[in-house]
């Protein structure tokens, strides 16, 4: 019979696109719906939505969804088959392409940056999906060189005036702050990247320093960062939640 619709129908398309059987079915209707076999088909698809109009049990489109899940498969007849959007962005304006960074999935992300996704779009907090790489607690250097051989501008700030160049920094991972920097500063000279401060005028460099990253610091200083004199005392807690001690003085 005609495919049922769960509740929600978002996730009905996650299903199709992930049961071989069925989506043989699918594509060889989809391209000529008026087939007497596909009339069951014809009448499932009636009922359903755009496959970028709606949103799963997770409140995801399901390209979002299979991205999230590092369902490559389903991510591939997701766009091939039922031409899914890579625009489509979900409650906080992340993309598809933000969702498979999140969970690590490096065929994923290649997936659709070949299919053409664009590679800095920025959430709600203006991050990019080389900043949400960057963030992770287990970053993959694969994927960081992934995002950033791709084009990602290493000038991107989210809406705290921070780069991917300054959250490596804040991360306190040398290996992903010496790739970066080797893509972006061959000629190792990178004071003007290394320059920018954040909103709270911290450097990379004072946000390393004043969490401790010494092998940060030292990558950061071998490529052209330049300690600064410092007007007002950092303390590790403050830095951590980008603030001044000042700062959270103030707030209390």
């Amino acid at each position: 019979g005609a495919p049922s619709f769960p509740a929600p129908a978002a996730d009905w398309w996650n299903f199709v696109a992930r049961s071989p059987s069925l989506l043989r079915e699918v594509e060889e209707c989809v391209g000529n719906i008026s087939l007497p076999r596909c009339s069951q088909l014809r009448r499932s698809f009636a009922l359903a939505p755009h496959v970028d109009e709606l949103r799963g049990s997770r409140r995801l489109s399901p390209l979002m969804q299979a991205a999230q899940d590092c369902q490559v498969e389903e991510m591939k007849s997701l766009r091939q088959i039922f031409h899914a959007s890579l625009q489509t962005r979900d409650t906080v304006n992340r993309s598809a392409l933000h969702h498979a960074v999140a969970s690590s999935c490096f065929e994923g992300a290649a997936f659709l940056l070949e299919s053409g996704s664009e590679i800095d779009l920025q959430d709600s907090l203006g991050l990019t999906a080389l900043m949400v790489a960057i963030r992770s607690h287990l970053v993959h250097p694969n994927l960081v060189l992934l995002l950033a051989s791709a084009g990602s501008s290493p000038f991107m700030v989210d809406k705290s005036d921070q780069s991917a160049i300054w959250w490596s920094s804040w991360r306190g991972n040398a290996t992903t702050v010496r790739l970066l920097l080797s893509l972006w500063c061959p000629s190792r000279s990178c004071h003007l990247l290394l320059a920018c401060k954040n909103r709270y005028g911290r450097t990379p460099l004072a946000q390393a320093s004043a969490m401790g990253h010494s092998e940060v610091v030292e990558v950061l200083r071998e490529y052209g960062a330049e300690d600064e004199e410092v007007e007002e005392e950092v303390d590790l807690e403050a830095a951590k939640q980008g603030t001044t001690r000042k700062e959270r003085r103030e707030e209390e």
